[in-house]
């Protein structure tokens, strides 16, 4: 290995430590550990590129092989790490394109609610919080007067006799201009997207945002087709389809990877293929035809089969990283929480059970149709040295230790998408990056349920930097 490429691992390295810092010890945001991923530097490496012959690929390009098969072991033995996983990239070209969040549109939940819904009685109810009525309020102040009066208002609703009076003094402002009648009812929709405001706490203080939202139901079928009305807030876009709400019971059985082999005994009636084409239908009525199939499996249980699919955008034919985890909110604490756009069908032999569709993006200006990657030979050095920077301290538990062992299955050069630096709602870019899925065992145990992918690692392609899932960057 070089002594420049030494130098380069060891700074990434460094990085990667910080980074997993708990987080009381977090830099601040102006500390370099967090600038030193510098966007414009990597946008400007991606770039310094000559073009290549037309009929060179990828991987002659880089070096890229078919497979990679390896077995490293660390911390005296208590780390054990396994890469035997195919490698997948495209043909010929991996492009950087600036992408940003967007909501489902009116005429999106319009063609949604046309699909599934046509010729049923699609009900909608006021989607905001429960409005509360003259006698409503009045019943409330009595309750607290009397809990108060009998010293049981901090048991029954955790607050003191002080809180109370205060808020008795609230409700009864509100009272002034209370309605006498809840305006809830249930009315027949016409698939329009209603404007209400949804509150959360953020821990501190009560935080107010307003969202579109089309909320039906016809019959057990459920609809939710929803889009924030500011940018800047943390409410996202969301689709929810379900057929009934019984779905649960093809969550209780064992998911598998379908062999191709496998007796029609051990798979729903209806084949793979057949269950892609219901999928498709959905995506025309959308108007959507950037997407592919990411990952397909059964779960269930027998005699009552059903098909688990995951699709994920593509830009120019190429696929974006399949990211089927969610992470809560921004680790980093100075950006708004962006989980990863994710696509998933539950396909049954009756049709189309359940579709989710969360965080939808669109993308924008091509920054450059073919970029410059790292050798695969550089990628496979880094990979080495972060696998052991992030595993090897996991081995140190209490005074006995711990084994840690990690299995890598499957490789793909794919888009990931990245936060843009200091932007301050979400908006980014899709990069070229290297995708190690597999999972981690403690002491034999897994760390993953199911066979949902799992990404183990993600290095960016262009300059080798370790992609943090969680803050996206």
């Amino acid at each position: 290995m070089s002594c420049k490429m030494k130098k380069a691992i060891s700074l990434m390295a460094a990085m990667l430590a910080a980074a997993l810092l708990p987080a009381g010890c977090q830099p601040t945001p102006e500390q370099p550990i967090v600038m030193q991923k510098d966007m414009e530097q990597m946008l400007g490496k991606a770039q310094d590129t000559q073009s290549p012959a037309a009929e060179q690929t990828l991987a002659e390009r880089y070096g890229i092989p078919e497979r990679l098969t390896e077995e490293w072991s660390g911390a005296d033995g208590k780390l054990s790490i396994r890469i035997d996983a195919p490698i997948a990239a495209p043909e010929h070209a991996m492009p950087i394109v600036r992408v940003r969040a967007e909501g489902f549109s009116q005429e999106t939940a319009t063609a949604l609610f046309h699909h599934f819904m046509d010729g049923k009685t699609a009900m909608t109810y006021n989607p905001g919080p429960h409005v509360m009525t003259k006698a409503d309020i009045e019943a409330t102040i009595l309750l607290y007067k009397q809990q108060i009066a009998d010293g049981t208002i901090e048991a029954q609703q955790m607050m003191t006799p002080e809180e109370a009076e205060e808020e008795i003094r609230r409700l009864e402002e509100e009272y002034r201009t209370a309605p006498a009648a809840a305006d809830d009812e249930p009315v027949v929709s016409d698939g329009a997207m209603l404007l209400h405001e949804e509150s959360y706490s953020d821990g501190q203080t009560v935080i107010k945002e307003r969202i579109y939202e089309l909320s039906v139901t016809a019959g057990e079928e459920y609809l939710s087709v929803r889009r924030p009305a500011q940018d800047n807030g943390s409410l996202t876009g969301s689709l929810q389809y379900s057929a009934d709400d019984d779905l649960g019971r093809f969550y209780n059985g064992a998911p598998r990877v379908l062999p191709e082999n496998a007796p029609q005994s051990e798979r729903p009636s209806l084949s793979l293929e057949e269950a892609g084409a219901l999928c498709g239908e959905v995506f025309r009525a959308m108007g959507v035809s950037d997407v592919q199939l990411a990952q397909a499996y059964v779960t269930g249980s027998p005699g009552d089969y059903a098909y688990i699919l995951y699709y994920v955008r593509t830009v120019a034919g190429v696929p974006a990283v399949l990211c089927t985890e969610s992470f809560a909110g921004s680790e980093s604490g100075v950006s708004l929480p962006w989980n990863y756009e994710q696509i998933r069908f539950l396909v049954t032999d009756g049709g189309i059970a359940e579709m989710s569709w969360d965080s939808p993006t669109v993308t924008g200006e091509v920054v450059t149709e073919n970029a410059r990657l790292l050798a695969w030979q550089e990628i496979r050095e880094i990979v080495e040295t972060i696998l052991f920077t992030i595993y090897e301290p996991k081995t140190e538990f209490e005074d006995a230790g711990r084994r840690i062992g990690v299995t890598i299955d499957d490789i793909q050069l794919s888009l990931l998408r990245v936060r843009e630096n200091n932007a301050q709602g979400r908006s980014g870019f899709y990069v070229p990056a290297w995708v190690f899925y597999g999972e981690e065992y403690m002491d034999d145990f897994p760390s993953v349920v199911g066979v949902d992918k799992h990404i183990a690692l993600a290095i960016n392609a262009v300059d080798g930097s370790v992609i943090d899932l969680a803050k996206g960057y």
